[in-house]
């Protein structure tokens, strides 16, 4: 499967998806262009502009002891 395969089919999926109300906006790393507004750990969105492929991820914060 090519990038261009693998992009219609997470196209897809993201169209059919429910945005959570806890989003951030995710834009191009190239040009810089609102892609999307989104609530995630890891996405991967072509710019529909400049056909840049974004990964983006998104640590994830884990309580220390003392805060337990």
């Amino acid at each position: 499967m090519d990038k261009s395969d693998r992009f219609v089919i997470i196209s897809a999926a993201v169209t059919t998806q429910e945005v959570p109300q806890m989003t951030q906006n995710v834009r191009c790393k190239n040009c810089n262009k609102l892609l999307a507004r989104a609530s995630f750990h890891y996405i991967e969105i072509k710019c529909p502009r400049c056909k840049t492929l974004n990964q983006i991820t998104r640590a994830i914060e884990h309580p220390t002891h003392e805060e337990l």
